[in-house]
């Protein structure tokens, strides 16, 4: 389990008592107990979802872990939920934990990557065109510096190819200069609330797809999908693991080499709701 995934605070407490212990610190619901100023046997009711603590306990809580800010603001926010007893102010509460859920599970808030702004047209081409994508990325790497090579690969024609670079050249993407073109900007990346988001990911995935079956025969080639049942604590907790691979599969690419381009596509959604 992590942290913003949890829609009940027992769940983050029993969280960190494993994380603390993870770190090898000397860390069990008997100290935590100690901590809070409650007996044993009321924080393993709490913990089994037969009370609830306190503000002032969890309060304490949050001191024992060394927990502020955000997250600190999130236990609060759980916490009044499960006490709460009246129907319109658990709705209430239970959509500014989904809000809070959504903002700290933002790509944006977790991946390291220039942002264009939603109102920002000049980029409108780039995001439409899959082919445009592909080519920024490929002259990372020396042999596909060689324009001759990349268009074969790729199966571009050479004008059309030009016609390309010119417009990641006009966006500053990349530069012309001692006669070879070189990435100048790697990373960019799209809001959740832009107008481009989901034609520009439409469009990634068919050009994928149209790939993927020119290529299925190809043994590095790996692709996976699954239906499944869950509930919505599951869902928050796939996808902020998703987030966090997200970010190491960056601190990965940014510490290899480059030889090929790749592609990973990732959805989740649901069928019923």
């Amino acid at each position: 389990m992590e942290f913003y995934s949890a829609i009940d605070y027992r769940k983050i407490l029993s969280f960190l008592v494993e994380r603390e212990k993870a770190k090898g610190i000397d860390c069990n619901f008997s100290k935590l107990a100690d901590a809070i100023r409650v007996q044993r046997p009321y924080l393993s009711k709490v913990i089994n979802g037969s009370a609830d603590l306190s503000e002032d306990q969890l309060h304490l809580a949050c001191e024992y872990f060394n927990i502020s800010g955000d997250e600190k603001n999130y236990l609060d926010l759980l916490l009044q939920y499960s006490k709460s007893g009246l129907k319109e102010r658990r709705e209430f509460l239970k959509k500014q934990i989904h809000k809070f859920q959504s903002i700290k599970l933002d790509l944006k808030n977790n991946i390291e990557a220039e942002r264009i702004s939603p109102s920002n047209s000049q980029f409108s081409e780039y995001f439409l065109n899959p082919n445009m994508q592909i080519v920024h990325v490929a002259l990372n790497i020396k042999h596909y510096q060689n324009l001759e090579v990349l268009a074969n690969r790729l199966n571009l024609s050479k004008k059309h190819l030009s016609e390309i670079l010119k417009k990641l050249e006009i966006l500053k993407l990349i530069e012309f200069k001692n006669n070879k073109y070189s990435v100048i900007n790697q990373s960019i990346h799209l809001p959740q609330d832009s107008n481009l988001l989901h034609p520009h990911q439409t469009l990634t995935r068919v050009k994928s797809i149209e790939h993927q079956q020119v290529k299925s025969q190809d043994a590095e080639n790996y692709s996976f999908s699954v239906t499944f049942s869950c509930d919505e604590e599951g869902r928050k907790k796939i996808q902020e693991d998703f987030v966090k691979y997200l970010k190491s599969v960056q601190k990965t690419v940014q510490n290899a080499g480059s030889e090929e381009v790749y592609q990973i596509n990732f959805d989740l959604f649901s069928w019923t709701k």
